[in-house]
């Protein structure tokens, strides 16, 4: 006989499911509920479950999440997805990779009945291959479940520094894991930029179509080459592909199959996107290279939707060690903190400083980079850096790279300078995220997109999104839902407007969809919010 659990936030669909399904008839013997993640991980931790019925949409950590924690921990459990999304249809495929099925709410019970014996059958078939090869089937098991983990983790690391770029141990790790790439060989990096949502999605919801987006990019992009798909720590998307000698990769086939998933994404998950690639580089320049892909896009304003290439040239072949925490600094300088920016940099000099094999190629790298961004920034403001900066000291790259600290002395004049120019001590100019949060506030009666916002400040929006992030703790479209609540919770409880004016006040022509993303933030319908807050006065 059988145990099966049921996740689901909403307590009236539980009780349903528990008692409106003959589970019995499917061997079912005992049945247990969970209404969060938490909750069923405990059950999980104290008895054997044999198949979950659950739902994908819950507060806090997701269906998905709930199921990739289960995977890590054993694939003896069979998952069945339920979603009251009918536009989610797209991802069904890309779900099914790690669960057994995906059904759409209202479920029919005897339908979800009929999934669950074909997944109990699934499951017992299993059981009885792997009371065969008892031994090998258990460490050979959980070495797979968990070899796609390490894999990815190993990558992330590379590229996080945090892996010592000696050939020795890079060797050791990628025997260690079977990975399909020799430490003399080359890898090819393809960074997927999401640009624009076609569609209005929560975080959650992207997170589940970044995840199809994934799959779908190892289906396109990937198409069978030896490679990976992974997110790194800062959740952007990268294909890495293994440029072995006997399998290279060919330049225009790969483009047209980036175009191939542009089209894709376009069509079938509601996003634009941009793919950034790089020639096949050396593992030990590889954190380089993913930086250069990141400054493409931040500078990427007049080109969304394209494929485009790091040509070669545009980066140093010389020697020149990856520049750690640049990224970092360019939002820094955009965004005026002055005081971070030059803690960072000085911490980052002391880097260098300890560095036995400092080039000089290493110090023209910072000085381009940092000479590049200062003139984006300056030419998006309208501003000319000309009646700023002599040419001497602005331009004279042999006197600026002669040394250490020549390059740290103009490092902090140029940006220093820089700064107070762009933002004023004790001046009326807002600053980029000021301008952000006047910007949402005075068009929160409008239909406002990330490529508006995008636009107003002049930056790529893929990098605004992440930019708005890191700054502020949470997301874009999180922030501008949580200031329409703000401001619908003020008018109902301080006129007498009717809720369907305040609803168009607050951007939502459709009345039922704010009532519903009120209630998501607030725990109550606009209604109960404007009874309370009378009751309270």
């Amino acid at each position: 006989m059988f145990k099966l659990l049921i996740v689901d936030d909403e307590e009236y669909a539980v009780q349903a499911l528990c008692e409106k399904v003959a589970w019995a008839k499917a061997g079912i013997e005992e049945v247990f509920t969970a209404y969060d993640a938490e909750e069923a991980r405990e059950i999980l931790s104290q008895t054997a479950v044999d198949v979950i019925v659950c739902d994908i949409e819950m507060p806090g950590e997701n269906g998905l999440g709930l199921l990739q924690s289960i995977r890590e921990q054993s694939a003896d459990t069979e998952v069945i997805f339920l979603t009251g999304h009918a536009s989610f249809s797209y991802a069904q495929l890309a779900l099914q990779l790690g669960s057994f099925s995906y059904l759409l709410k209202p479920v029919k019970y005897d339908q979800l009945l009929e999934v669950v014996r074909e997944a109990l059958a699934k499951l017992s078939q299993a059981r009885e291959l792997k009371q065969q090869h008892e031994t090998y089937s258990k460490y050979y098991g959980l070495w797979q479940s968990q070899k796609p983990l390490l894999v990815e983790r190993f990558w992330q690391d590379v590229l996080a520094q945090r892996i010592a770029p000696s050939p020795a141990k890079i060797a050791e790790l990628m025997e260690t894991y079977s990975i399909e790439f020799k430490p003399g060989s080359l890898l090819m990096p393809i960074m997927i930029s999401i640009e624009r949502w076609s569609k209005e999605f929560s975080i959650r919801d992207e997170e589940i179509v970044e995840y199809a987006l994934r799959n779908a990019a190892s289906e396109i992009i990937q198409s069978g080459r030896p490679g990976i798909v992974l997110q790194d720590g800062h959740g952007i998307n990268l294909v890495l592909l293994y440029a072995l000698q006997d399998r290279p990769v060919e330049r225009e086939e790969l483009m047209q199959q980036c175009r191939q998933y542009m089209e894709a994404c376009s069509k079938y998950f509601y996003c634009q996107v941009s793919c950034y690639l790089a020639d096949p580089t050396p593992i030990g320049d590889l954190t380089k290279v993913y930086y250069e892909l990141l400054n493409m896009e931040r500078n990427n304003i007049r080109s969304p939707g394209s494929v485009i290439w790091n040509e070669p040239g545009v980066r140093s072949t010389g020697t020149a060690m990856p520049i750690p925490w640049f990224s970092e600094l360019a939002v820094f300088f955009e965004t005026g903190k002055k005081e971070e920016f030059v803690r960072r940099l000085q911490d980052m000099f002391a880097m260098l400083r300890e560095q036995p094999l400092l080039t000089v190629e290493t110090l023209g790298a910072f000085y381009h980079a940092l000479l590049n961004l200062v003139y984006n920034v300056f030419h998006r403001q309208g501003l000319s850096v000309q009646h700023l900066f002599s040419a001497k000291e602005f331009s004279d790259e042999a006197y600026a790279t002669k040394n250490l600290e020549h390059l740290e002395a103009w490092a902090l004049k140029v940006s220093t300078v820089g700064m107070d120019r762009l933002y004023p001590p004790q001046s009326d100019k807002l600053s980029v995220m000021e301008q952000i949060y006047a910007y949402v506030k005075e068009h929160l009666a409008d239909d406002m997109t990330r490529e508006d916002i995008a636009s107003f400040v002049n930056f790529n929006p893929a990098y605004l999104s992440r930019l708005f992030k890191k700054e502020s703790g949470i997301s874009l479209f999180d922030y501008i839902l949580q200031e329409r609540v703000e401001k619908a919770k003020q008018l109902l409880a301080d006129t007498g407007l009717k809720i369907s004016e305040i609803a168009e006040m607050t951007g939502y022509g459709n009345f039922s969809h704010f009532t519903k993303m009120f209630k998501k933030v607030t725990g109550h319908t606009p209604q109960e919010y404007r009874k309370h807050a009378r009751i309270e006065d």
